[in-house]
């Protein structure tokens, strides 16, 4: 994962995002960078792959490689869970794990969780269901957090 501003500047010109991952900060950074993906999801790469998992891969790629440790290396797959807690639970919830150093889905594929759960929020929105939205997204929130108890509380609401 990137930790450094070169780290981040040096991942937005591979992508030809150095005009759009701007900040003083890399947090500022990291969130222009998440803001442009998500108002832009059909953005693809000079090669034709979808922007947003370009990176995603990316970034998991780094996160898995940093998990590998002894001789002969190994996969660990609960250093990947300790040092990476927020990716571990977001790939979690979009239907996939990191399984011997690969990235795999732990669902169908025709299942499309992510898909599945726009189309809640779309519903939500459409018969003006804003408090129950407010609970899901709260809800998902404090799933990506770790934060079980909130997370259950939000969507038994």
């Amino acid at each position: 994962m990137v930790k450094t501003h070169a780290e981040i500047d040096r991942l937005a010109l591979e992508y030809g995002l150095e005009g759009v991952v701007v900040g003083y900060s890399k947090a500022d950074k990291v969130n222009a960078l998440g803001r442009y993906l998500v108002r832009n999801p059909k953005a693809i790469t000079d090669t034709g792959e979808n922007l947003t998992d370009a990176i995603t891969l990316a970034l998991v790629s780094q996160a898995v490689q940093a998990s590998f440790r002894g001789h002969p290396r190994e996969f660990s797959f609960e250093e990947f869970q300790e040092n990476y807690p927020n990716l571990h639970r977001g790939l979690e919830r979009d239907g996939f794990t990191v399984e011997n150093g690969e990235l795999r889905r732990t669902l169908p594929e025709a299942l499309d969780l992510p898909q599945a759960d726009d189309e809640v929020h779309r519903l939500l929105d459409h018969y003006g269901f804003a408090v129950p939205r407010g609970h899901l997204d709260q809800g998902i929130a404090a799933h990506v957090r770790g934060e079980w108890a909130g997370a259950n509380a939000q969507f038994r609401v």
